[in-house]
């Protein structure tokens, strides 16, 4: 299309059973995947300008939309049946100089600053979202424009944001491993668990409210209380 390849997905099993997944089903997920692409544009967009705002030098990164002739209001909206032909999703044909960054519960440190890019991006989402989202599995694609990212998860703390959402416990294993790098720390964002040194940030205007208490210890103060991931464990 356009001079462009594309790829046209849909769910056929996602594991959760011996049947096959069924239209309605397959639109759903599909829906909810189209959803995610687009809040993690939204966020990526405020990240740069935040960035950009303070002062503090990031790597390029654009969340590369999906098409979808439908809204996913309106999708949503949409009853399907075993007579109706089935739902796609049509995305760009990915090259095969794919790189990963998180797997779905594993957030380890990343060398580099496209690597602490994309860990500050989402810290930044944990902490935009009001601690109620975590981006996960993140994957991009290297062109001649910088990278662009695709197939993003979330987690929520509802867990029903699409498939693969492990709810709070995706959310903890964020929580719990994260550790702040340089571009997090010249954000003025501070380490979820881990006390230390604090750092409030190289500029003064601060687009995410951080709420959180500061240690009595005399310790940085965290994202994340030790009683605020007890009660995610739950």
């Amino acid at each position: 299309m356009n001079g462009k390849a594309y790829v046209a997905k849909r769910f056929w099993e996602i594991g959760d059973g011996p049947e096959k997944v069924s239209r309605q089903k397959n639109a759903d997920n599909l829906v909810a995947e189209f959803k995610r692409i687009k809040q993690a544009a939204w966020f990526l967009s405020q990240f740069c300008e935040r960035a950009k705002e303070i002062g503090v030098e990031i790597a390029q990164a654009k969340e590369d939309p999906a098409d979808l002739e439908t809204s996913p209001a309106s999708a949503t909206a949409i009853e399907w049946d075993n007579a109706q032909p089935p739902f796609w999703l049509i995305e760009p044909l990915r090259s095969s100089s794919i790189t990963r960054y998180n797997g779905t519960l594993v957030h380890a440190q990343l060398p580099g600053k496209i690597g602490q890019t994309i860990l500050a991006f989402v810290h930044y989402v944990y902490l935009a979202s009001k601690r109620d989202m975590v981006l996960a599995d993140i994957q991009s694609e290297l062109n001649i424009t910088g990278e662009f990212l695709f197939d993003i998860m979330t987690h929520t703390k509802s867990g029903l944001s699409g498939v693969g959402d492990h709810g709070k416990t995706g959310i903890t294993a964020f929580v719990r491993q994260h550790v702040c790098q340089d571009i997090c720390k010249n954000l003025g964002f501070r380490n979820p668990m881990k006390k230390g040194t604090g750092n409030k940030g190289k500029g003064k205007k601060h687009v995410v409210e951080d709420d959180s208490d500061e240690s009595d210890s005399g310790g940085e103060d965290t994202d994340t209380s030790e009683e605020e991931v007890d009660q995610l464990d739950k």
